[in-house]
């Protein structure tokens, strides 16, 4: 989606001062030079991502923006941000939720003038994208209004196919307000600071909030926290750019209805990736070392105050005399969410 150049350029720009050492993986895969590292990125979320920044291609569509027959997006704005202009979303989307009759999940992001929406837009080649992060356009006109607008609702069709809501509505504005932050401190992964989970225990990064940059899809996979209620999930990240190089945290959230409301009920990363520059070879290329962890979440048979537990572990198991890792969640009927079992 966005140029090439654009990309490059906003890296310089943000280059993180903390890089990842090599022992927070012992085994990265090694590249003689830039063309080579896509070929060893195993995981689709991280290659979608990676082609993206580096050959400007387009990731599949993964919020519906192309909406059903007969929906506009002014439609969809109206019924899940009814105070917000339609005219400045940078993306609405619309799916057929797969385990309820005429059911959809429905989210839209609004910028919040049109100088950031025409910014936007002609950085992603024209693309919908939500990116509450980017800058900020400061509006000629004067609007105070300085953050984007959220919103995530699940939708239906009545009897006369008329588009209704079927929950309530998830509406955020800006960065920190977002129900997509998540801590990396019972994950495995490397987090967006380049701290693992199996080191440096005492740095406050490992147990600091992180809000996404950019809100990628959702994630419809059949997460049944009961037997009658099945959750869905967002799937969002954060990049980084190094001195001659770059990485992406991703981070998946669920959401559900409880008790007559939608809500945000659970969320861990789920993968990373980071490309890491060497030394410099004779013939002008460089060396690169690819660093890559990526986790599934399953639906355990086990049960906690009336839930299923959910499991995260690797998708990849790695041989090795030590136990594989994983970590469990319960259901915590408090704040109607997961939480993180002890070891």
């Amino acid at each position: 989606m966005r140029t090439t150049a654009k990309i490059l350029a906003a890296t310089l720009i943000s280059v993180s001062l903390i890089l990842p050492a090599s022992a927070q993986n012992p085994n990265p895969k090694s590249v003689s030079s830039l063309s080579r590292v896509l070929g060893t990125i195993e995981s689709p979320e991280g290659k979608a991502i990676y082609e993206e920044q580096m050959s400007g291609s387009t990731r599949p569509d993964g919020f519906g923006t192309v909406l059903p027959r007969g929906v506009t997006a002014e439609d969809v704005v109206r019924l899940i941000l009814p105070k917000a202009d339609p005219s400045l979303a940078t993306l609405v989307g619309m799916k057929r939720w797969p385990y309820g009759k005429d059911m959809y999940v429905a989210f839209a992001c609004i910028a919040p003038n049109q100088a950031t929406k025409d910014s936007v837009i002609k950085y992603n080649n024209g693309e919908p994208i939500c990116s509450p992060r980017d800058k900020v356009v400061v509006d000629p006109s004067g609007n105070p209004e300085d953050e984007y607008l959220m919103a995530l609702a699940m939708l239906k069709h009545d009897e006369q196919k008329r588009l209704s809501l079927a929950s309530t509505v998830i509406s955020w504005s800006g960065i920190e307000g977002s129900p997509l932050g998540a801590s990396w401190e019972h994950s495995n992964l490397v987090n967006p600071d380049g701290i693992a989970w199996s080191e440096d225990k005492d740095n406050e990064s490992r147990y600091a909030l992180f809000f996404p940059e950019e809100i990628y899809r959702f994630d419809f996979a059949k997460y049944a926290i009961t037997k009658s209620n099945i959750a869905f999930g967002i799937r969002s990240g954060i990049s980084k750019g190094y001195a001659g190089g770059g990485g992406n945290f991703q981070i998946l959230t669920l959401f559900a209805v409880v008790d007559g409301e939608l809500r945000a009920i659970f969320s861990e990363p789920i993968y990373y990736f980071q490309d890491i520059a060497g030394d410099w070879n004779e013939d002008g290329t460089r060396n690169h070392n690819i660093y890559e962890g990526e986790n599934i979440v399953i639906v355990s048979e086990a049960t906690a105050n009336g839930y299923f537990k959910l499991l995260v572990k690797p998708k990849k198991i790695v041989k090795s005399k030590k136990k594989p890792w994983h970590k469990s969640f319960r259901w915590d009927p408090t704040i109607r969410r997961y939480v993180a079992e002890d070891a």
